[in-house]
C-alpha cells in the first residue's frame, strides 16, 4: 500500500544520499538530547521542557487508568466540554492499533503506541487529556492509515464532512468558552 510505498522511497533516499539508516534513529534522538541540555544550561531548566510543563501547564505524572478516570469524571461533571473529543480520540486510536499493526510497517504501530503512552502517563490541571485532539493531528501513521483504506467515494465525503462539522463546533467552543465566557 501507499505507507509501505513512502516508508521505501525513504529508505532509498538514505540509502542514495550514501548515509548509515542508523542515523535516521540517531539524529532525532541528539537533537531531542541538544533541546534539553540547551533548556537547562541556557534557561536554567533543570529537565528542560518538561519542568516548563510542570511550572507553566501543572503537568505531573499520573497512570494511564488514572487520567482516563479523571477523564470521564471531567465529562460527567460537566467541567470541559472538550474533554469528550480528548477521549474520544483516545478510545478510536486504541481501536485502530490492531488494524494498523496488519496494515502499517511495524515501528508505525509502535510509534503511535508510545506516543500515545506518553501522552496518558501525565496529566495537566486544566483538563485530564488537554489538547489530545490537536497532538492525534500529528501522529502522521494514523492518516496513512485511514489513507490506505478502500473506502467507498460517499465514506470519504462523510468524513470531510464530519470533520468540518467537528472543526467549526471546536472553534465555536474555543471562542465562547475561552473568549466570551
Amino acid at each position: 500500500g501507499a505507507p509501505r510505498g513512502l516508508l521505501s522511497r525513504g529508505v532509498a533516499l538514505v540509502r542514495r544520499m550514501g548515509l548509515p539508516p542508523v542515523l535516521a534513529v540517531a539524529a532525532p534522538i541528539a537533537m531531542l538530547g541538544s533541546w534539553f541540555l540547551y533548556c537547562r544550561l541556557a534557561l536554567g531548566l533543570e529537565l528542560g521542557p518538561l519542568t516548563a510543563l510542570r511550572q507553566g501547564w501543572g503537568h505531573q505524572s499520573a497512570w494511564p487508568w488514572q487520567v482516563i478516570a479523571d477523564s470521564v469524571q471531567s465529562i460527567a461533571t460537566g467541567q470541559k466540554s472538550e474533554e469528550f473529543a480528548n477521549l474520544l480520540v483516545v478510545v478510536v486510536i486504541v481501536a485502530l492499533l490492531p488494524f494498523m499493526a496488519r496494515r502499517l510497517p511495524a515501528p508505525w504501530t509502535v510509534y503511535i503506541v508510545l506516543a500515545l503512552a506518553l501522552s496518558l502517563d501525565n496529566e495537566p490541571h486544566y483538563t485530564p487529556l488537554m489538547s489530545l485532539m490537536r497532538y492525534a493531528v500529528i501522529l502522521v501513521p494514523v492518516f496513512a492509515f485511514v489513507a490506505s483504506l478502500r473506502l467507498p467515494q460517499w465514506a470519504w465525503w462523510l468524513l470531510g464532512a464530519a470533520a468540518a462539522a467537528a472543526q467549526g463546533l471546536l472553534v465555536d467552543m474555543y471562542v465562547h468558552h475561552l473568549f466570551v465566557g
